[in-house]
């Protein structure tokens, strides 16, 4: 236990990036944690694979699809903030709705899609919030 504290206190934020990108290997590497994290038992249902990663390359055609989709998609929620701010208990500041409407992207060299079946009972969104927690101390350790 006192070497898990050690690297969960150790953990900072990230905020500004390098231009550095990672090679395959590195990549590989941050997927791999992925895949060991706890996961819905009966998702896998005799499947071979119950977790799936997609990896598309950052300045390629398809993501530049992609972010064009997630904008407008964006675009579309910006226009219910409103009345989100009107009924809810905890407002939707400014500096978001500002962010919403931007390139929620960015320019990261790869973007990565987890895929994991519903299982029973219900947890992949669980699922992949771990997945996703060991990726990002792989990826910045």
């Amino acid at each position: 236990m006192k070497n898990l504290d050690e690297i969960i206190l150790a953990r900072r934020t990230v905020r500004e990036f390098n231009s550095e990108i990672p090679s395959e290997d590195q990549v590989k590497q941050v997927l791999q944690a992925g895949l060991f994290a706890p996961y819905a038992a009966l998702a896998l249902s005799g499947k071979d694979k119950f977790r799936q990663f997609v990896v598309v390359e950052g300045q390629s055609a398809t993501s530049a699809e992609i972010k064009k989709i997630v904008k407008n998609h964006t675009a579309k929620l910006v226009k219910f903030v409103p009345l989100y701010n009107l009924f809810a208990h905890h407002k939707i500041s400014p500096a978001f709705q500002k962010r919403l409407s931007s390139d929620l992207l960015g320019e990261a060299p790869f973007f990565v899609f987890v895929i994991e079946p519903k299982g029973f009972p219900p947890a992949a969104a669980q699922s992949i919030s771990h997945c996703l927690e060991n990726m990002w101390l792989k990826a910045t350790e």
